[in-house]
């Protein structure tokens, strides 16, 4: 669980988290109905934009004003209902809105100091993050991998360019996926994987110094790149 899924979690359930002179949220929103703000995408959405500095609502500004306090102290301000609401809200995000919280990280916690202090809670109360979408899984790779047009507007999608959604959606989870080895990954998207990693490594070895350099600045997985090359019979 990353930290910015607490984050968004605890401002939504807390809703309006505005502290009283005890030290305690106000409880001003605690009838706020989170069944019908979670199955409602409008309604959800408008929390979300709020939250990542669109325009908000009275209430959605007050829990965007919040949030560095929600997330540092783990919601200990909160009511009791609040905490109840903050572990519903939870669960839903990190089963049901992987990508979301990518954003909202990268947004709130771009450093990752919150992200094990949360991690732990999540593990003990079963909760688990969802594998990628698998809506892009039939996409052609034998196409894009032969032909150069189709290959550099995805190589300058994840150089930060101009992204169709397929790749706006890879280069997105790409950071999430390099630090948990793919485990989101469906069996196809594990099989496609290795695949394009060997085609760079072979074929357009400049591409991929240039996304190692992007994505892997310290080097933090060129002992794994190194292995999996070394498995498939290719010198780095």
């Amino acid at each position: 669980m990353s930290s910015t899924m607490l984050v968004f979690v605890a401002v939504l359930c807390v809703s309006a988290v505005l502290a009283k002179p005890a030290d305690k949220y106000t409880t001003k929103y605690d009838n706020i109905d989170l069944d019908e703000v979670l199955s409602n995408q409008r309604l959800f959405d408008s929390y979300f934009k709020c939250l990542m500095g669109g325009k908000c609502t009275p209430d959605g500004q007050e829990l965007r004003d919040a949030l560095p306090d929600a997330l540092a102290t783990a919601c200990e301000k909160c009511s009791e209902k609040q905490k109840e609401g903050t572990e519903k809200v939870m669960k839903f995000l990190i089963e049901k809105k992987p990508t979301e919280f990518a954003e909202l990280e990268k947004k709130y916690d771009p450093q990752g100091t919150y992200r094990q202090k949360y991690k732990a809670e999540a593990d003990k109360r079963g909760y688990s993050e969802s594998q990628y979408t698998t809506k892009y899984d039939n996409i052609n790779l034998d196409e894009i991998l032969t032909n150069e047009r189709l290959f550099d507007s995805y190589f300058k999608c994840l150089m930060g360019g101009k992204c169709t959604p397929d790749g706006l959606t890879l280069r997105e989870i790409l950071p999430d996926a390099l630090e948990t080895a793919c485990s989101k990954c469906s069996d196809r998207q594990k099989a496609g994987t290795q695949r394009v990693f060997k085609f760079l490594l072979e074929k357009k070895p400049d591409a991929f110094e240039e996304l190692a350099k992007k994505y892997d600045p310290r080097g933090m997985y060129k002992a794994k790149y190194e292995a999996d090359a070394k498995k498939m019979g290719i010198n780095v």
